[in-house]
């Protein structure tokens, strides 16, 4: 098939109207399940994949890509079945991140599939077409942030493939992207004719940019609070369903339920626009008596790196000399947290300036005000992580540092307490939510 060529996509039930099947994905262990059903896509055209996460959006994106296989459905290309390796030929992978490419130098990847598959484009024409800054055309594709899926886009392009899928991203990832000018580079590629496929959990935003959402979630057609409920009773928790209208007409709650603790990053940089967009939602915090009592200290490159050296002193010196005896259980916790922010590209250490010194002896009105504080350095946290969901990135909100509180605080060399750290940068792979308890066992109501 050739580049320009229109060509439809045929997806056909072959057991009965609807059918389920389940798919993992890669070495992280992420589902997805989708309830089959007859499709009909369109070259030419980009296609939102909306469900709830693990509710077909990812199935289907990778199922078209030529990565899920099933007996069950039968895939058409202009009414000629297609098999899974056929299927995986026409197709590309938009998130580099698990792909062979991903150590691909974009400008040298990009130049040896035009001259393999003869096109008459030069790299000068795609890097315009799919807004490639030159500053970066010598980096490999996992070395790009926000520029990475245009980049990704134009070598598909240029490798001649017909399929462009994604995994599941949120609302605010697509936005975001698009600010940097996905949306120029995903029409460059309707343009030659190929399809694009972008799952989401909402088209909160997709649906102003595609050309057609595809709605996979079927749960509102069941009795959701019986279906709820019964969950509940089997497993002891699954606060699972999420209120459809709050997530289409909220961001504020898109981010709160598109968070996660992210534990593994990828080699990216992340912009100091971008941290700071971050550091501008923790200072909005609420704070008692708005005494804002923080102080933020961003580390990266060298910086992090001896600040980590010194945390590291700390948990050695903490085997024999505790400062936290209790806790040594949890002191491998801490190593861990140490290999975490060694990876991610920012470390964010979030001071209290009017924390007392640890272990001081305090006056009630003392220990008050502490709490006070303590609460307020919360909220500036939680501030950050949704602000960090929100700019498309992952974060871990990190209290191991107490082991090292002194190191740290020499490096530090400011007035208060280390109170948390916070790491930021992209992810790598997908995280699922960690459980929450029921309504019921944590609310009380009195009237």
């Amino acid at each position: 098939m050739k580049a320009d060529d229109s060509f439809s996509i045929k997806v056909a039930v072959t057991q009965g109207n609807m059918a389920g099947g389940l798919a993992y994905f890669g070495k992280d262990c992420v589902c997805d399940c989708l309830r089959y059903r007859n499709l009909r896509l369109e070259s030419g055209k980009i296609y939102g994949l909306i469900s709830e996460y693990g509710q077909g959006c990812m199935y289907l994106s990778y199922l078209l890509g030529g990565r899920v296989t099933t007996d069950e459905l039968s895939i058409s290309v202009d009414e000629k079945e297609v098999s899974m390796p056929d299927l995986a030929k026409l197709s590309w992978n938009l998130e580099s991140s698990k792909e062979r490419y991903r150590n691909a130098v974009v400008i040298k990847a990009i130049q040896k599939a035009i001259k393999r598959n003869g096109l008459s484009d030069s790299f000068s024409d795609i890097q315009n077409r799919f807004f490639l800054k030159p500053s970066r055309q010598d980096r490999k594709l996992f070395q790009l942030s926000g520029e990475r899926w245009r980049a990704s886009a134009a070598l598909g392009y240029a490798e001649g493939k017909r399929i462009f899928y994604a995994p599941y991203k949120t609302s605010d990832f697509y936005y975001e992207m698009c600010q940097s000018g996905l949306l120029k580079a995903l029409k460059e590629l309707t343009a030659s004719g190929a399809v694009v496929l972008l799952p989401c959990g909402s088209d909160y935003f997709l649906k102003h940019i595609v050309d057609e959402c595809i709605y996979l979630d079927h749960m509102h057609d069941c009795y959701m609070e019986e279906l709820q409920n019964r969950y509940q009773e089997i497993f002891g928790h699954g606060e699972w369903i999420r209120d459809a209208e709050t997530q289409k007409n909220s961001r504020v709650m898109q981010a709160i339920q598109g968070r996660r603790s992210v534990r593994r990053y990828l080699a990216e940089e992340v912009s100091r626009e971008t941290i700071e967009v971050i550091l501008r939602a923790g200072m909005q915090a609420p704070s008692a008596k708005n005494r804002q009592p923080w102080r933020f200290i961003v580390a990266t490159g060298r910086a992090k790196a001896e600040a980590l050296d010194m945390m590291e002193k700390g948990l050695e010196r903490e085997k024999t000399a505790p400062f936290l005896p209790e806790s040594a259980e949890h002191l491998q916790g801490a190593w861990q947290s140490l290999e975490i922010m060694r990876q991610a590209p920012v470390i964010i250490f979030v001071v209290n300036t009017l924390g007392a010194e640890i272990g001081k002896s305090m006056t009630v009105d003392e220990q008050v005000s502490e709490i006070c504080n303590a609460q307020s350095i919360g909220a500036a946290l939680e501030n950050m992580s949704l602000a960090a969901e929100e700019q498309g990135l992952g974060s871990l909100w990190i209290c191991n540092t107490f082991f090292a509180q002194k190191e740290l605080g020499i490096w530090l060399n400011v007035e208060g307490e280390l109170y948390a750290a916070m790491v930021v940068g992209y992810a790598e792979g997908n995280f699922l939510a960690g459980t929450r308890k029921r309504m019921q066992d944590v609310v009380e109501w009195r009237e």
